[in-house]
């Protein structure tokens, strides 16, 4: 197959299945000849659209040689190379189905047709014929042993692909000066497998790596939760599995190996508006109060769009959580805290925002931290943190989580 002289000017028709009356197609149809005749026609006929497939491929490639080809675009071509393809595996199907006898035939065909599927990519139709080329007809033939090592290898079978690249080398010595080319593109083939199977070795080992280094992270993040008391629990709203970031991680300015504080993504909620803002990266010692001098504008400055009473700013809210808001489940888990009735959710608890505010809430003389209102032992973080956000001295109300709940 791989002499490209033969003349195939049909090939190049429009249509490819086009051929003259007098060629090796109208012999075979009208079936005068015998099945090993038969099946050889078959096979010089698939050989001579193979070589035309792999003509127009290199001129794919390069600049066109051929008037025919110079007028196909370049999808055209590749389109082209593979209506060749196609009906080179389909003379050599026939020839395999004429009840031809003779082993040698045989054996070139199934190789043959091997040949074309690993021109297609289609690696495992590849080897299932090498492999039927080697048990059924012709077990030392080198070219089939090549064509299973190649599929295999493509197939990331890498084992495998050595094995048939063994066996072929040790019986070319054997076939003869035929067997000699094949035995050198074994030999080149053998030391592309060892490439890449050191190459996936190693990429195995850093994603081994990678997982170890994933699980130790978990352990050592599910140990600081546990160390402040932390209860992760299913999100609140179904809304937050849609964020970037979903779960705490290290601050980086503890350094990388000594980090001990963590940074979280933070969800502020204004109910009252069905309005909502996500931080992805909130220090845990960061205070609330400062969360919500981000957010919302300073006095004098413009209201937000959608705060039409100009109600919001630092110094004019209050802040809520609710007890029994959500439970704890995995994150696979399709619940969500909002679908619970506004009578199962326990009870509202103020946040305390500023000095002032703490003295009721028994914080200590300060406004809560992050890191505060994740201690609070009646505090289920759902997925990662909420804050409900309201003008003072507005009181919580049974419908907030459902207003919010998409």
């Amino acid at each position: 197959m791989s002499d490209d002289r033969a003349d195939v000017p049909a090939l190049f028709l429009n249509r490819v299945e086009e051929v003259p009356p007098d060629s090796a197609l109208a012999h075979v149809l009208r079936d005068e000849e015998t099945p090993e005749e038969r099946a050889e026609l078959a096979r010089d006929r698939g050989n001579a659209f193979f070589r035309a497939a792999m003509r127009v491929a290199r001129q794919t490639r390069e600049a066109p040689a051929d008037e025919a080809v110079k007028e196909l675009t370049p999808v055209e071509r590749q389109d082209r190379v593979q209506a060749l393809l196609r009906q080179a595996a389909e003379w050599y199907t026939q020839g395999l189905e004429v009840g031809c006898a003779e082993r040698a035939v045989n054996a070139a065909l199934y190789v043959n047709r091997a040949t074309v599927h690993i021109q297609r990519g289609n690696y495992g139709r590849a080897l299932q014929d090498a492999r039927r080329c080697l048990e059924r007809w012709d077990d030392a033939y080198v070219k089939a042993y090549q064509r299973a090592a190649y599929a295999a290898m493509q197939l990331s079978r890498y084992a495998e692909a050595m094995r048939w690249c063994e066996a072929g080398l040790a019986l070319a010595p054997g076939r003869g000066a035929a067997a000699g080319s094949d035995a050198q593109a074994l030999q080149t083939l053998r030391e592309q497998i060892q490439q890449r199977q050191r190459a996936e070795q190693q990429r195995q080992q850093r994603m081994y790596d990678a997982r170890w280094r994933t699980q130790q992270e978990q352990r050592r993040l599910l140990a600081a939760l546990q160390e402040r008391g932390v209860r992760i629990g299913a999100p609140l709203f179904a809304q937050q599995r849609r964020y970037p970031t979903t779960m705490p991680r290290w601050a980086v300015d503890d350094g990388d190996d000594g980090a001990s504080s963590l940074l979280w993504p933070l969800l502020v909620v204004y109910p009252e508006h069905d309005q909502s803002d996500y931080l992805e990266a909130v220090h845990e010692a960061t205070s609330l109060h400062e969360v919500l001098q981000w957010l919302l504008p300073p006095p004098g400055a413009p209201a937000l769009p959608w705060d039409r009473a100009d109600l919001y700013r630092p110094d004019q809210v209050c802040a809520w959580y609710a007890t029994q808001w959500t439970r704890t489940a995995d994150d696979t888990d399709t619940f969500v805290g909002s679908t619970l009735p506004p009578d199962a959710i326990g009870e509202w608890r103020p946040v305390p925002l500023e000095p002032h505010q703490a003295t009721d809430a028994g914080s200590g003389g300060s406004g809560w931290s992050l890191g505060a209102l994740l201690r609070q032992p009646d505090y289920t973080v759902p997925l990662f943190p909420v804050l409900l956000i309201a003008p003072i001295p507005c009181p919580p109300r049974p419908g907030w989580l459902l207003a919010h709940r998409s």
